[in-house]
């Protein structure tokens, strides 16, 4: 897994006034991932295309290896 360095990050400031004047595409996703941070744990849920409840995956430790 890679390190992350914020100091090598850089971002361009974007204006929130100019970013809602653009009328933005609609966008379909097959599914919605949620992840729910814990100290020891994250617990994973998939939400699907539609109106259908999100359904639980489990959980995986808060661990590198494990997330990777």
């Amino acid at each position: 897994m890679q390190e992350f360095n914020a100091e090598e990050t850089h971002f361009e400031p974007v204006s929130a006034v100019d970013t809602l004047g653009h009328k933005a595409k609609p966008t379909s996703y097959a599914a919605y991932i949620g992840l729910d941070v814990h100290k020891e744990v994250i617990a994973v849920s998939v939400a699907r295309a539609g109106r259908e409840a999100a359904e639980s995956c489990g959980e995986i430790a808060n661990r590198p290896k494990a997330v990777a």
